[in-house]
């Protein structure tokens, strides 16, 4: 064939959100960067929910995209880090995860980070953890 365009199909995922990300976890996405990948070529990984699970076929390529913002925030809060449950702030998020209360967990996140505030700022051991 003589034409000069391109002629193949590349299938991937350009955004996903893993583990890492507050805003995915507060909704009990338990799935971290390598089992995203590793989903990703094709392997067989389990779910958030528990199942186990496998594309039929592998992605071509994926792009993690976790959110800066409060990274490793959900680790603790799932962790109940004792630093986190120190700042009132830390406290009522992590309480409201523990009791499945995601979406007013998540609203209580979201808030702040629309005001563009962070409540942890001043925490610098807690932020360098993070």
């Amino acid at each position: 064939m003589d034409y000069n365009y391109p002629d193949r199909v590349y299938w991937g995922d350009t955004h996903l959100h893993t583990s890492h990300s507050t805003d995915a976890d507060l909704f009990d996405n338990m799935v971290g960067p390598q089992e995203a990948y590793r989903f990703a070529k094709g392997e067989t990984v389990t779910s958030s929910t528990g199942v186990r699970t496998r594309l039929l076929r592998p992605l071509d390529s994926l792009v993690v995209s976790d959110h800066a913002d409060n990274l490793g925030l959900s680790s603790m809060i799932v962790e109940s880090n004792p630093e986190l449950l120190k700042v009132e702030w830390g406290r009522k998020i992590h309480d409201l995860y523990k009791a499945g209360k995601l979406g007013q967990a998540y609203s209580m996140w979201g808030s702040m980070v629309t005001a563009r505030k962070d409540p942890l700022a001043d925490n610098v051991g807690l932020m360098r953890s993070m």
